[in-house]
């Protein structure tokens, strides 16, 4: 299956690319590679914890 026009690619890339070059915010892709716990990736200790 080709991703070439997946969500990620026409959405998702776009968008942080666009938050990050043009507003200087720190954008972080974690879909399915987010590390819980205090040194985890966000320093969430739950799933619920909101970001």
């Amino acid at each position: 299956m080709s991703y070439d026009y997946s969500e990620n690619i026409l959405v998702q890339e776009v968008a942080g690319n666009l938050l990050e070059n043009e507003l200087g915010w720190d954008v972080k892709f974690a879909y399915n590679t987010e590390v819980l716990g205090e040194n985890g990736t966000f320093g969430r200790k739950s799933y619920k914890d909101i970001l």
